[in-house]
C-alpha cells in the first residue's frame, strides 16, 4: 500500500512539474509575444496621426512615438527568440513565421525613423506591411 501511494505521489509530482514547465517555457513566451502584438496594434492607432502626417506633431510626442516603435521592434525580436520549438508553433498557427515577425520589426524601425520627416505614402506602406506581417 505504501509503495502504491509513493508511486501515485511521484506521478502527481511529475505531472505537476510537466505542467509547470510547459506553462513557463512554452505558454508564457507565446502569451508575451501576443501581448507585444496587441501593444503594436494599439500604438499604431494611438500614433496614427503622426504616421499619417510626418513632422506635424509636437516634438515630445514624436520622440515618444519613435521610442515606442523602437521598443516594440526590440520586444518582438526578443519574444520570438524566447519561444522554444518555434517552428512547431508556426505549423499549428499559434505564432507567425519568423520571417514575418522580422519583417514587422523592420517596419517598426522604419516608422520610427520616418516620423520626424518622411513621406505619407511610405509611412502608409510600412504600416500596411507591418499589419500584414503580424496579422493585424
Amino acid at each position: 500500500m505504501v509503495s502504491v501511494l509513493a508511486l501515485l505521489a511521484g506521478l502527481f509530482a511529475a505531472g505537476g512539474l510537466g505542467t509547470y514547465a510547459t506553462k513557463v517555457f512554452i505558454v508564457d513566451p507565446i502569451q508575451e509575444y501576443r501581448q507585444v502584438r496587441r501593444d503594436v496594434s494599439r500604438d499604431l492607432e494611438y500614433y496614427g496621426n503622426l504616421i499619417g502626417n510626418p513632422g506635424s506633431g509636437e516634438s515630445d510626442r514624436i520622440d515618444e512615438a519613435e521610442e515606442t516603435f523602437r521598443s516594440h521592434a526590440s520586444d518582438l525580436k526578443a519574444t520570438i527568440d524566447d519561444i522554444p520549438l518555434y517552428g512547431i508553433w508556426v505549423r499549428v498557427r499559434l505564432v507567425p513565421p519568423r520571417d514575418d515577425v522580422l519583417e514587422a520589426k523592420k517596419q517598426l524601425v522604419g516608422l520610427s525613423n520616418s516620423l520626424q520627416q518622411g513621406r505619407v505614402e511610405r509611412n502608409d506602406e510600412m504600416r500596411n506591411k507591418l499589419k500584414d506581417s503580424l496579422g493585424l
